[in-house]
């Protein structure tokens, strides 16, 4: 060993064996560029477009998808807040109250378009958006993590 400095010299530090470099990772780089990719604008945009095809679905008599009517409110609330929970996660206190606004608007409306309004209707609603907040910033930080 050389006086001053680990076994390469002065200035060198001998690494523990424990101690590993983590390499970046495919899924660290893919979790980046979404991350980057989905911008706050872009987000907006999606919500929007969400909010859009919401409507249009649950005002249009006669319209929908096989399968459980709840589970497709759920499905539906939960991606209108999953980007801004993802991009901008502090926009979340304007966006689920409005969310909520605009499901319960839905069902209010919705006789005027022969649909039949239901209070558990709105209840997958609140559920779905919760959900989908929750996936956004859980997805959110484990990105944030890995970087």
């Amino acid at each position: 060993m050389i006086p001053g400095g680990g076994p390469r010299g002065p200035g060198s530090r001998q690494r523990h064996p424990d101690a590993r470099q983590r390499p970046q990772s495919s899924v660290r780089r893919v979790g980046m560029k979404l991350l980057a990719a989905l911008t706050p604008a872009r987000a907006r945009m999606l919500t929007l477009l969400g909010v859009l095809a919401v409507a249009a679905a649950a005002l249009t008599p006669g319209v929908g998808a096989p399968g459980s009517d709840k589970l497709q409110h759920l499905l539906a609330f939960a991606a209108l807040v999953f980007p801004t929970a993802l991009a901008e996660p502090r926009r979340l206190l304007v966006v689920l109250p409005l969310v909520l606004v605009f499901g319960a608007a839905i069902e209010v409306i919705q006789p005027v378009f022969d649909r039949r309004a239901e209070f558990a209707d709105f209840a997958a609603d609140a559920l779905g958006a919760g959900l989908g907040a929750a996936a956004g910033l859980g997805l959110r930080a484990a990105i944030l993590r890995l970087a």
